[in-house]
């Protein structure tokens, strides 16, 4: 009889990472956030952005990154931020 041990283990951890995953607005553009930007942080810090303006998004993502140096992935990443994490309502 093989022991269920690992098995069980297993299935825990697969549990646990499921609950701990974060789901972003899935676009052809995601790659492109998730390489630009989990260089430093987890996709975990967008997710609980409080939102920006574009300039905003455009100024953050220059200051924590050297993405000015690649143009087409600065659009890409920026026109993701602001079309899925645009400031919220009543915020200054």
């Amino acid at each position: 009889m093989r022991p269920l041990l690992p098995l069980a283990l297993s299935a825990v951890a697969v549990a646990g990472q499921s609950a701990w995953a974060i789901s972003l607005p899935k676009d052809e553009r995601l790659g492109i956030v998730r390489q630009e930007c989990t260089r430093c942080h987890s996709l975990r810090n967008i997710a609980n952005s409080e939102g920006k303006t574009r300039d905003e998004w455009i100024e953050h993502v220059i200051d924590m990154t050297d993405i000015e140096n690649r143009p087409d992935n600065m659009q890409a990443v920026v026109d993701y931020l602001f079309e899925y994490f645009p400031p919220w309502e009543g915020q200054n």
